[in-house]
């Protein structure tokens, strides 16, 4: 469950990063998430969707720092120049 938990946040992070990075063609990088249809547990108790929903909130979060981060580097770009 834990193992899960941690893979799926560290593919949602480098989804993150890659679609930002690269663009349309980062969207590739969600096949990685194809890997997860192959783990052994199929059936998912409460605590794993807690653990999901606790995933995509963290990776939501990431996301949005990142961009307020580029938004404000963007404008101080705009004022210097």
């Amino acid at each position: 469950m834990r193992r899960r938990f941690i893979y799926t946040l560290i593919i949602g992070i480098i989804v993150w990063i890659c679609i930002l990075l690269f663009g349309q063609v980062g969207g590739s990088s969600l096949a990685l998430m194809a890997v997860l249809a192959f783990s052994k547990k199929k059936k998912f108790d409460e605590r794993e969707y807690q653990l999901f929903y606790k995933t995509n909130s963290f990776a939501f979060a990431f996301m949005i720092i990142v961009m307020v981060i580029i938004n404000q580097l963007q404008n101080i770009g705009n004022i210097l120049m």
